[in-house]
């Protein structure tokens, strides 16, 4: 899934930042588009809650949603900084971006490791 997030928005460089680099339309007059975001957030839920999510250092009420935030987040983030110059400011090249999204994938797993 992860890996599909990034690749749509290499794909789709402008449909990207349209979506979330533009403040969002009023929701209740756009239910679709709300729920439309709520179901993509669910599915990377749903794939959580197959795993056991378990932390022995914070009780956390709901783990899966904060998971889920977690992997959006480090997503979204890398998605965008490879949008943007900040690449090529600190020289990165596609060698480089390709083991940062290898490497991030791997340490998104290791993370979600309830032995750690």
């Amino acid at each position: 899934m992860g890996l599909a997030y990034l690749e749509f928005a290499r794909a789709h460089p402008l449909r990207y930042r349209l979506m979330f680099n533009s403040r969002l339309p009023d929701v209740s007059e756009h239910p679709e588009m709300l729920a439309q975001a709520q179901h993509a957030f669910s599915l990377l839920q749903e794939r959580l809650e197959t795993m056991d999510l378990a932390d022995p250092h914070h009780d956390i009420a709901d783990p899966v949603r904060h998971d889920a935030l977690f992997i959006w987040s480090a997503l979204h983030g890398l998605a965008s900084l490879m949008q943007s110059d900040a690449t090529a400011t600190i020289e990165l090249d596609d060698d480089e971006k390709a083991i940062a999204v290898e490497r991030l994938m791997r340490r998104l797993g290791l993370a979600l490791d309830p032995s750690m």
